[in-house]
C-alpha cells in the first residue's frame, strides 16, 4: 500500500483502478501526483476518436511544442485510456510512439486506464522510454472515505452500521454500490434488503456500465446485463471450484498453471433470465472489465472481494439447476464436510434457495456461523443445533 502523494516522483504513472474506483478524480489532484513547480498537460482520451485528430490536437498542442523548444519540465496527463483505445484499437502503440518522440528526460507522464484494459504492449514500450513504469491500482475505499462520500445522501455513521449489521461491507468499499447504498438508506434509513438480496443488486450495479459517455458513444459492451451476470457467474464457478488463482488474458502458451486462461472459460452457455448467454472470448473479456476484477500482475485479473466470486459460484450452481448429488460433489470433501474453500460459496447457496441447499447445514452446521445471514429462523435453529 502506498500513499498517492510518495507517487509524485515517478517519471512513469499507470493508474487503475475498477469502473467508477476514482481514477479521474485521483488525476484530477495533480499536486499530489506531481512534484511542486511542474507545469501539467491535462488530457482526456475519451475526447478523440481518431488517431489523426488525437496526435495533432495533443501531441501537436502549442503547449506542447513550447515546452520541447525549453529546458523545463512538464508533466503529461492522459485520462480515458480504456475509453479511447475501444475506438483506436492500436492506441497503445500511437502513444509510445508519440511519448518516445518527447524528451522524456524531462517528462512525467500519467495515464488513467481501467485495469482490464490496461494494454501490456503499451506498459512494454513505456519501461523502455523511462526505465520503469509504476502501475498501481486504486485500492477499496476506508471507512473514513466511505462516510464521506455517503454524507450526501444520508447519516453516513448509520448507513455504514447497518452496513455491518446486513454484511456487505465489500459493496460499501466501492463507490459504485456505496451510492446505489446511499441513497437507498436517504429516506428510510433502511437498506433495500439483506444479505443475498443486497448482493444481487449490487453485483448487477457492478456489471452494468455506469459511465454515461461510454453508453452514449456505444460502449457499454455487447452483452446484456442478464448475460453479463452469466458469463461473470460462469468464471467464480471455474475459479472457486477449480482452484485457479486468477484469469490469465494473454497468450495461452505463456499462461501460469495455476491460472485459468480465457479460451478455457468459454464454450457451452450459461442460462439468463430470458434466455442463454454463449461463452465466447469476448464474452469473457467483457465480463473481465466490469468492476468484479481487479489486476494480479501484467496480463492477469482476480477477483475484486472473495465475496464476489463465493456469491456468483452459488449463484452459478442455483441458475444451472445442479441435482444434490451434483452439489454434493462440489461443496463437501471426503469427510462429508464443506471443502474450506468452498465454506462461504454453501453458505450463500443456502441463503439464496434454502430449500434446495439446507441439506448443506446438515452436513456441515460448523460451516454456517455468520459471515452470510441465513434467510430464516428455522435455518438458524437448525444450525445451532447441529452445533450442539
Amino acid at each position: 500500500v502506498v500513499r498517492t502523494d510518495a507517487l509524485s516522483g515517478q517519471r512513469c504513472l499507470a493508474l487503475l483502478g475498477e469502473p467508477g474506483a476514482g481514477k479521474s478524480t485521483a488525476l484530477k489532484a495533480t499536486s499530489r501526483l506531481i512534484a511542486a513547480g511542474v507545469p501539467v498537460q491535462s488530457v482526456d482520451l475519451a475526447d478523440y476518436g481518431s488517431e489523426e485528430t488525437l496526435v495533432s490536437e495533443v501531441f501537436g498542442h502549442p503547449s506542447i511544442h513550447d515546452w520541447m523548444a525549453g529546458t523545463g519540465q512538464l508533466c503529461l496527463v492522459l485520462d480515458s485510456l480504456d475509453e479511447a483505445q475501444a475506438r483506436v484499437p492500436h492506441l497503445g502503440r500511437v502513444l509510445a510512439n508519440r511519448i518516445g518522440r518527447l524528451p522524456c528526460e524531462r517528462l512525467f507522464v500519467r495515464i488513467a486506464c481501467r485495469t482490464a484494459d490496461w494494454p501490456a504492449g503499451l506498459e512494454q514500450s513505456l519501461n523502455k522510454l523511462f526505465g520503469e513504469v509504476a502501475v498501481v491500482e486504486i485500492l477499496p475505499l476506508r471507512r473514513a472515505d466511505a462516510a464521506a462520500i455517503a454524507a450526501v445522501w444520508c447519516d453516513p455513521s448509520r448507513l455504514l452500521d447497518e452496513v455491518a449489521r446486513a454484511g456487505v461491507g465489500p459493496l460499501a468499499a466501492r463507490p459504485l454500490t456505496l451510492r446505489f447504498l446511499a441513497r437507498s438508506f436517504d429516506h428510510s434509513e433502511v437498506l433495500p434488503g439483506r444479505g443475498a438480496e443486497l448482493y444481487t443488486v449490487g453485483i448487477r450495479s457492478m456489471c452494468d456500465e455506469q459511465n454515461p459517455d461510454r453508453v452514449d458513444a456505444g460502449l457499454g459492451g455487447a452483452l446484456s446485463l442478464d448475460q453479463r451476470v452469466a458469463v461473470a457467474r460462469r468464471i467464480a464457478a471455474a475459479t472457486l471450484f477449480g482452484g485457479a488463482s486468477a484469469v490469465w488474458t494473454g497468450p495461452e502458451v505463456a499462461a501460469n498453471s495455476e491460472d485459468i486462461t480465457t479460451e478455457q472459460l468459454t464454450g457451452s452457455t450459461e442460462p439468463t433470465r430470458s434466455g442463454t448467454a454463449a461463452l465466447t472470448v469476448s464474452a469473457v473479456l467483457e465480463a473481465l472489465r466490469t468492476g468484479l476484477f481487479t489486476g494480479r500482475g501484467e496480463q492477469r485479473l482476480g477477483w475484486a472481494h472473495a465475496t464476489f466470486a463465493d456469491f456468483l459460484a452459488a449463484e452459478w450452481v442455483v441458475a444451472n439447476q445442479l441435482s444434490v448429488a451434483q452439489a454434493r460433489s462440489l461443496f463437501l470433501g471426503p469427510d462429508g464436510r464443506c471443502w474450506p474453500q468452498t465454506r462461504l460459496a454453501a453458505q450463500w447457496a443456502v441463503a439464496i434457495a434454502p430449500k434446495r441447499f439446507q441439506f448443506l447445514t446438515m452436513a456441515d452446521p460448523a460451516a454456517f456461523q455468520g459471515e452470510v445471514e441465513l434467510p430464516d429462523d428455522q435455518l438458524r435453529a437448525a444450525v445451532i443445533d447441529g452445533l450442539f
